[in-house]
């Protein structure tokens, strides 16, 4: 079943108007001007993705392999949280990583996608129970020619309930 989300770019910063989009697998758009207006399919790269739960994934790359759904940069979270994405990795492994801004200490969660075959985003679930504080997180995995991260990274902020 298809689901909705809001696409990041030129058509959907366009003066005041709200692009309603559907995103497919193979990258087409069909963008709704506005509600009740007519719509019309293009075809333009994929920079990042908002769900209606309100996440981002900032994609430098549109052939990159993951999504998180939620939560959005700059978000403030109360521990403990979730984190909703899609992934299409290595033997369906994503890698989660937070990094406490202000110890500098990294915390490590690895999953395993259970579903979806392999070559196409599946979708993945992470509970979190990290400090308090300014955190960066970082859901991806490392490349395997030479071990840096691949993937996506944005700021959060964890506070206390």
């Amino acid at each position: 079943m298809p689901w909705a989300i809001w696409a990041l770019g030129p058509l959907a910063m366009i003066g005041t108007l709200a692009a309603y989009v559907r995103f497919f697998r193979e990258r087409v758009i069909v963008y709704y001007p506005a509600p009740g207006a007519r719509s019309r399919t293009i075809r333009i790269p994929v920079l990042g993705v908002i769900s209606d739960r309100g996440l981002v994934s900032y994609l430098d790359d549109p052939d990159a392999h993951v999504v998180v759904l939620s939560p959005k940069p700059g978000a403030r979270l109360h521990t403990p949280f979730h984190i909703h994405g899609m992934a299409n990795t290595f033997e369906k492994n994503v890698v989660v990583e937070l990094l406490d801004q202000n110890t500098g200490l990294w915390e490590t969660i690895e999953i395993t996608i259970a579903d979806g075959p392999i070559g196409e985003l599946s979708p993945f679930v992470a509970e979190v129970d990290v400090a308090e504080g300014r955190q960066v997180l970082r859901v991806g995995e490392p490349s395997p020619r030479d071990g840096s991260f691949q993937g996506v990274e944005l700021p959060i902020t964890v506070v206390s309930p």
